[in-house]
């Protein structure tokens, strides 16, 4: 694998640890396996508003999120908040130029931190009422979002992106007229062309009803989604397919559960590389806003395989200036 970058971001896969944890425990002593935590409303994070979106970086210790919360600049705005190593710190507003007085939804970002993909609606140079665009991290800004083009984005709905590992495969959900359903999910790979025209994702995946909010975990194997098919518990609930790498073809979706999923309406959720734990958005009772952000560890049959990061920076070694280096594993 090589890496043109001032900055590199290393992925390696501790084990196997998914073998044989494809389907669901049938018995009850397996389901309620002993995992040290508690589902957790993330008080810190969250407001007498809506709260959703969460993306938390591989490390675990920076969760960005999207919010109606008073104070931004209109509608939807982003924000992030870092873990201290005991609590998340009070939110901030990325400000311009990401956000704006239109939305600014659901978002993800590519491992090394340097790319932000972003859902936003309402834009002039926008296809339909929603579009996904692209930020790049240059020092400590970021640059204008760019609108992802048409054959990302279409005259309708598109928003929720997820980015792979590699960079190279985009999901996300559209409304766009030939799909199964209302929303269903889709990919684009990328080219050295730009990115490829969208693909529906098909079965098992999508179906009648509704898909969204998508998340590939950094295995490359362990895809999270939302539906309101799948025969779910309420209204939209998480459920995660695995890929079989000889086929190429996505498993059958299983169900999270509870605590994660309930009558309401369950998602937009992401997983570090550890794949311990899961962060997602919910409108269940007992919050404090329209939709709050909670977490929770995941059992072992709901974990994605555990990834390990190594993040870098090439200097020279006489100034201790970033230079652009070719790194090879």
């Amino acid at each position: 694998m090589k890496f043109w970058l001032l900055k590199f971001l290393i992925i390696i896969a501790l084990q196997s640890y998914v073998a044989g944890q494809d389907t669901q425990p049938k018995d009850s002593s397996s389901q309620q396996e002993a995992i040290k935590g508690d589902l957790m409303n993330i008080s810190e994070i969250n407001s007498s508003k809506s709260d959703f979106a969460p993306f938390i970086m591989p490390d675990g210790k920076t969760l960005y999120f999207s919010s109606t919360r008073d104070g931004g600049l209109g509608g939807e705005d982003i924000y992030v908040s870092h873990w201290t190593g005991t609590k998340w710190t009070i939110p901030e507003n990325l400000g311009k130029p990401i956000n704006s007085p239109k939305n600014e939804g659901a978002m993800c970002f590519s491992p090394d931190g340097m790319e932000m993909f972003i859902t936003i609606c309402g834009r002039k140079d926008s296809y339909g009422g929603c579009d996904i665009y692209v930020s790049y991290k240059v020092g400590d800004s970021w640059t204008e979002p760019e609108n992802l083009g048409s054959n990302v984005n279409s005259s309708w709905w598109d928003g929720h992106p997820s980015l792979s590992a590699g960079g190279d495969t985009l999901f996300f959900a559209s409304d766009r007229f030939g799909g199964y359903g209302g929303l269903d999910i889709y990919y684009c790979v990328k080219t050295e062309k730009g990115w490829s025209k969208a693909k529906n994702l098909g079965y098992p995946i999508n179906n009648a009803r509704d898909q969204t909010s998508p998340f590939l975990h950094l295995d490359g194997i362990t895809f999270y989604f939302s539906s309101s098919g799948h025969g779910g518990l309420g209204g939209l609930d998480v459920f995660f397919s695995r890929l079989d790498t000889a086929t190429g073809e996505w498993g059958k979706p299983l169900n999270l559960g509870p605590p994660i999923n309930t009558e309401g309406n369950d998602y937009f959720f992401s997983v570090p590389a550890s794949g311990e734990y899961i962060y997602f958005a919910s409108d269940r009772p007992g919050g404090y806003g329209g939709f709050d952000i909670y977490s929770y560890p995941l059992k072992k049959w709901q974990r994605p395989t555990p990834i390990a990061t190594l993040v870098g920076e090439v200097v020279d070694a006489k100034t201790g200036k970033p230079v652009f280096a070719d790194v090879k594993i």
